[in-house]
C-alpha cells in the first residue's frame, strides 16, 4: 500500500514537471525598437532643465549609443539602456541650460540589433550669435556646415573666419621648420565633428615655440580661411591663434608714423605699415627700394645654402605689431656666417622692397643691412638685387628655383576665360610655377605665358636651358605642344619653339627633369625664354615647374657600358605582378629580359600611371624593403639607385650587399653604403675591386622607420654598371 502511494506522488511530480517544462515564454511578437511618443521638443530652449519623456516599445534587449561622456556634460538620459518587454518603456530626459553656448546636438541611437533600432536625435539652442567675427566666432558645427553648403576648396577658399572650439588632437608633429603647428578642434573637446587646423601660427602671426605649444583641452579662438581638401574640412595654413583659454596677446598701441624711406629719414615700423597700405604692394607690384628702421623683436632662422635670415621687426622690440623680414643679408650684401650674426633687441636699419606674401606684408627677399646698433659697413652700398632672384645653388648664367614666388618672370595670359582670374600661380606648398586651366570640376580653353627676364648670353657661344617639371591630366598626344617652351631675342616679336625637352613618361605629380634644352641659336645675344601653357574645353592639365638654370656647357652624358643591367618599371613582368593591397607584406618578382628580381614591400600601384616603385609605411610603422636579383649578373662595378623622393630623417640604413647563391646565404664582402648618403638623385654603391666578379647576386636594403603617409622613398631605376 505504501508502495502504491508513492508511485502515485512520483507520477504527480512528473506530471507537474511536465506541465511547466512545457510552458511556452511570453510571445514579443517580431523584435523591432521604435519611439511611440515623445514631449521631447525638435529643439530645446537655451535655458534647458525641463523633464521631458519618450515612449518607447522595445521587444528586444536595448542600449542607448553615442551616449558619450561628452555627451552626457550636457544631456541626462534615464535609463540608458532596457529589457525587452512587451509594455511600454519610458525613458526621461533633461538637458542643462546652454546660456552661452552655441547650438548642440547629440545624435544617438536605440539600439538592439541590426534589424531593430530607432534613431534619436536631441538639439539644444544656444544664445551665442555667430557670425564669423571675433566678438562672435563661429562654432565647429556651424563651420562644418557652412563648408558643406559653399563648397570651399583650395582655390575658392572663404574669407577670413574666426572659429571657436576646443583643442581635441594635437598632431604627433607639433612643429615644423617653420613653427607651425596643425591640430583638431571641436566644439566639446571630443574627437567627433572635428575641425582640422592646417599650419597655424601664434598671436599676431607668430612662430610657435617648444614653450608654448598647444595641448589638448586649451580652448582657442581662431583667424583664417575655410577649405575642404581631400574630403576634410579644414583651416587653410597660415590661420593664427586670436584667443587661448580666454587669454590674447597684449595689445599696444602702434607708434606714430615717421620717416620718408629715405637713406637718411627711414621709416620707423609704424611708417612702413602706412606706406604698405596706402599702397597696397604685392609680388606683381613691389615698391621701389625703401630704408626702414626698427628693433629685432624675434629671429625666424637663418638658411644655410645661402647665408640668408629672417626675421620680424617693431618699433620698440616686442612682438607688436612687427614687420617681415625675409632673406635678409649682411653689409654690403654678403652673407650671415651663422645665428650669432643677429640677435632679438639688436637695432637695425634695413633697405629693400615691399612685397605681400600670403596676404601679408614682407620685406622682399634679398633685402639687406645698412646698419647694426648703429654700426654699418662704412663702404659704398651695393645694388641689393642680385643676378638670380631665387637662385639654384650652383654657377649658372642665371637661375630662378621658384621656391619662394614667380620672381622676375612675368606671366601674359593671351586667352583667358571671364571664369579665370589666372592659369599660372606659384604653389607655396610645392615651391613651383602651377599652370592649369581645370577650375570647379570644368576644363577652359587658355593660353598662358610664363616669360623670363632678359637673358644676356652675348658674352656665350652655348647656352642651355634646364629645368624640373611634372605633367597631369594631359592628353599625351598633344602635351609637348600644350606644355612647350619658346625662346626669343630680345625685343623680338618672333618666338621659336625650343627641341629636346624631356617630358615625365607617365602622367602624375613626380617632378622629372627637362635635360639640356639647346638654346645655343641665341648665344651671342640677349634673349628671353617662355614656358607656355594649352588647355581646350575639353582637356586641360597641370603643368609644374621649378628650378630653372641657365648654363653654358650642357651635361656630360656618360654611356653605361656594355653589358650593364637596367631595371626600369613598369618592368617586363608588370602584367603579372600588379599591386594594391597587402603590398608592404609581399614579394613580387620582376623581370628585364634574361633577367630577375625579387622585390619585397615596394607598392606599384597596379601599374596606374606609376613608372616608379614606392617603400615605407604610414602610422609610424617602419618596415624592411628590398630589391634582390634572382638571376646571376657579370661582372658589376657599381650599383646606381635613382632616387626621385626620400625623406633622410625617415631612414635606418640602406645598403648593397653581395652574394655568391642564388639563396643569397653566401655574403662577399662587407655591406656596402651609398657614396652620397641618402638623398634624391642617383644613389650609387661603389663595388670594391676584390669583390667585382662574374655571376654574383645583388640585394639592396631600405630599413627604414615608419612615417606619416605611405610611400616616402620613391625608386625609379636601379643600373649595374658592368666593369670594363
Amino acid at each position: 500500500m505504501v508502495m502504491k502511494y508513492k508511485s502515485l506522488f512520483a507520477l504527480a511530480a512528473a506530471s507537474l514537471t511536465m506541465l511547466f517544462a512545457c510552458e511556452k515564454p511570453v510571445d514579443l511578437g517580431p523584435e523591432k525598437i521604435s519611439i511611440e511618443s515623445s514631449t521631447v521638443p525638435a529643439e530645446i530652449p537655451v535655458e534647458g532643465g525641463e523633464e521631458y519623456t519618450l515612449e518607447l516599445t522595445a521587444t528586444v534587449d536595448w542600449e542607448l549609443r553615442g551616449y558619450d561622456e561628452y555627451v552626457q556634460k550636457w544631456l541626462s538620459i534615464n535609463p540608458s539602456s532596457g529589457k525587452a518587454s512587451a509594455s511600454p518603456q519610458t525613458i526621461k530626459i533633461k538637458a542643462l541650460s546652454n546660456a552661452g553656448g552655441a547650438t548642440r546636438k547629440a545624435d544617438l541611437e536605440i539600439y538592439g540589433n541590426p534589424m531593430a533600432k530607432a534613431s534619436l536625435t536631441i538639439t539644444q539652442l544656444g544664445d551665442l550669435v555667430e557670425d564669423g567675427t571675433v566678438e562672435h566666432p563661429y562654432s565647429v558645427a556651424t563651420i562644418l556646415s557652412l563648408a558643406e553648403e559653399n563648397s570651399w576648396t583650395n582655390d575658392n577658399p572663404s574669407e577670413e573666419l574666426h572659429v571657436t572650439g576646443t583643442v581635441s588632437r594635437v598632431k604627433e608633429y607639433q612643429l615644423d621648420t617653420y613653427g607651425n603647428i596643425s591640430y583638431y578642434i571641436s566644439d566639446d573637446g571630443s574627437e567627433s565633428e572635428e575641425l582640422y587646423v592646417f599650419g597655424g601660427y601664434n598671436f599676431d602671426c607668430k612662430r610657435f615655440t617648444s614653450e608654448d605649444e598647444l595641448v589638448k583641452g586649451d580652448k582657442v579662438v581662431i583667424c583664417g580661411q575655410i577649405v575642404v581638401y581631400d574630403g576634410m574640412v579644414e583651416f587653410k595654413d597660415h590661420n593664427y591663434l586670436v584667443l587661448r583659454n580666454g587669454e590674447g596677446p597684449e595689445v599696444v598701441p602702434p607708434a606714430d608714423p615717421v620717416g620718408d624711406g629715405s637713406a637718411e629719414n627711414p621709416f620707423n615700423v609704424s611708417g612702413v605699415m602706412k606706406y604698405y597700405e596706402e599702397n597696397g604692394w604685392s609680388s606683381d607690384n613691389k615698391s621701389p627700394e625703401i630704408y626702414a628702421k626698427g628693433k629685432i623683436s624675434y629671429v625666424v632662422k637663418f638658411d644655410d645654402r645661402y647665408g640668408s635670415i629672417n626675421y620680424y621687426i617693431s618699433d620698440d622690440g616686442t612682438s607688436n605689431n612687427e614687420f617681415y623680414v625675409y632673406a635678409g643679408y649682411n653689409f654690403n650684401d654678403t652673407k650671415f656666417s651663422g645665428k650669432e650674426d643677429l640677435q632679438a633687441g639688436d637695432e637695425v636699419v634695413i633697405r629693400g622692397k615691399i612685397t605681400t606674401y600670403n596676404g601679408a606684408p614682407q620685406f622682399d627677399m634679398h633685402n639687406y643691412l645698412v646698419s647694426l646698433n648703429g654700426e654699418t659697413s662704412g663702404g659704398e652700398t651695393p645694388d641689393p638685387e642680385p643676378e638670380d632672384p631665387d637662385p639654384v645653388p650652383g654657377d649658372w648664367i642665371y637661375s630662378n628655383s621658384f621656391n619662394n614666388g614667380q620672381g622676375d618672370f612675368t606671366i601674359v595670359d593671351k586667352t583667358l576665360p571671364e571664369a579665370l582670374n589666372y592659369v599660372w600661380k606659384h604653389d607655396g606648398d610645392f615651391d613651383c610655377m602651377k599652370a592649369s586651366a581645370y577650375v570647379d570640376n570644368t576644363n577652359y580653353a587658355t593660353e598662358s605665358w610664363l616669360i623670363s627676364p632678359v637673358i644676356d648670353l652675348t658674352a656665350e657661344t652655348e647656352a642651355y636651358l634646364a629645368f624640373e617639371h611634372a605633367t597631369n591630366y594631359f592628353n599625351t598626344t598633344t602635351l609637348a605642344d600644350d606644355a612647350s617652351v619658346w625662346a626669343r631675342e630680345e625685343g623680338s616679336e618672333e618666338w621659336t619653339k625650343l627641341t629636346g625637352v624631356n617630358y615625365p613618361a607617365s602622367q602624375g605629380w613626380t617632378f622629372v627633369k627637362s635635360g639640356d634644352v639647346d638654346m645655343s641659336a641665341f648665344a651671342g645675344t640677349k634673349m628671353q625664354f617662355a614656358f607656355v601653357y594649352k588647355s581646350s574645353d575639353s582637356k586641360a592639365g597641370t603643368w609644374e615647374v621649378k628650378n630653372v638654370v641657365v648654363k653654358d656647357a650642357a651635361e656630360e652624358i656618360v654611356p653605361i657600358p656594355d653589358g650593364s643591367v637596367v631595371l626600369t618599371f613598369p618592368d617586363d613582368n608588370s602584367a603579372n605582378n600588379g599591386l594594391t593591397k597587402n603590398h608592404y607584406e609581399t614579394e613580387w618578382e620582376a623581370k628585364i629580359g634574361e633577367y630577375g628580381w625579387d622585390i619585397y614591400a615596394f607598392n606599384n600601384n597596379d601599374w596606374e600611371n606609376w613608372t616608379y616603385i614606392r617603400a615605407g609605411r604610414k602610422n609610424n610603422v617602419a618596415s624592411v624593403a628590398y630589391i634582390a636579383t634572382s638571376t646571376a649578373l657579370p661582372e658589376i662595378s657599381e650599383v646606381i639607385m635613382t632616387v626621385d623622393k626620400i625623406d633622410a630623417s625617415l631612414v635606418k640604413s640602406i645598403v648593397l650587399s653581395v652574394y655568391s647563391d642564388a639563396g643569397l646565404s653566401q655574403k662577399v664582402g662587407e655591406d656596402i653604403a651609398p657614396t652620397g648618403g641618402y638623398q634624391t638623385g642617383d644613389m650609387t654603391f661603389e663595388i670594391p675591386d676584390a669583390v667585382q666578379a662574374d655571376n654574383l647576386y645583388y640585394k639592396l636594403t631600405l630599413d627604414l622607420k615608419g612615417g606619416s603617409s605611405n610611400g616616402f622613398v620613391q625608386v625609379s631605376k636601379v643600373t649595374y654598371i658592368a666593369a670594363e
